[in-house]
């Protein structure tokens, strides 16, 4: 069973211009500094030639090394088991870098697109000297400490959450990483990921998360239409996945990865 996916086409086009690809990507950069003229001209120029992955490719496939920049589409950072089955421990999305060098244990997670992905090369942004740019290197470090935050909210909802607290959790990550890459309207965002998907994210099986995305609807919790997601009742959300949500949306205390931006403010100092 799966989401209708044109609702998500109207936040993420399949071949937007080369400036609106980047956009996830610059907005994110934004948040740690001036950007550099040359760092967004070497972007758009890559995003004019984008490597496009198909569903269950593995995002490294042909790619001589280096960094990555998602322009859109959605992929998951995963273990994967003898029997076909696999655990996606992340989910990546629009604006997220791949390529970057990772610790050992991360590195055993293949990465794989659960949407169409494209990538545009990194390597003009990330390449060598890049830690000579303050906004560059304040970056890096945050996506790595994001990346770290993401595995410690899933171990959260896989060790001490259950079903409902899981997917709501979930959710309300998504949407913050979502709305920091500009992808998000208001309390609505993208959500393209088929329930087959959510169960290898939540480790849940597929009935189970379809039973409990109707209880989140029947309780007017969230809705979901043609690919997108939207919270009603972010409270009550909040509450649910053991959170406190401020008036003004954003989730307290901030397990979704407001530490990584303060470890690159603190780089930028």
């Amino acid at each position: 069973m799966s989401l209708d996916l044109s609702e998500y086409r109207s936040f993420a086009p399949k071949r937007p211009n080369s400036g609106v690809a980047a956009m996830p990507f610059a907005r994110r950069l934004n948040r740690f500094g001036l950007i550099a003229p040359t760092v967004l001209s070497a972007l758009r120029q890559a995003a004019e030639r984008p490597d496009w992955r198909e569903v269950g490719e593995p995002l490294v496939a042909g790619v001589s090394g280096g960094a990555r920049v998602i322009l859109s589409g959605w992929a998951g950072e995963e273990l994967q088991l003898p029997d076909g089955g696999r655990q996606i421990c992340r989910i990546l999305i629009p604006g997220d870098v791949v390529g970057l060098p990772r610790s050992r244990a991360r590195a055993a997670c293949a990465i794989t697109a659960l949407t169409p992905v494209s990538l545009a090369d990194g390597s003009e942004v990330f390449g060598a000297g890049y830690e000579q740019d303050p906004t560059l290197r304040a970056a890096a470090a945050a996506f790595q400490e994001e990346a770290e935050a993401a595995l410690l909210n899933h171990l959260l909802r896989l060790g001490r959450l259950n079903a409902l607290q899981r997917t709501a959790h979930l959710f309300l990550e998504l949407h913050e990483r979502l709305a920091a890459a500009g992808l998000t309207q208001g309390a609505r965002c993208p959500m393209p990921l088929t329930q087959e998907v959510l169960a290898d994210v939540l480790g849940l099986s597929v009935v189970h998360v379809n039973r409990t995305l109707q209880t989140l609807k029947r309780e007017r919790l969230v809705s979901t239409r043609r690919g997108s997601l939207e919270m009603l009742r972010l409270d009550a959300l909040g509450e649910l996945a053991c959170l406190r949500i401020g008036r003004d949306g954003a989730s307290a205390p901030r397990t979704f990865g407001q530490e990584a931006h303060e470890v690159g403010s603190q780089l930028i100092a």
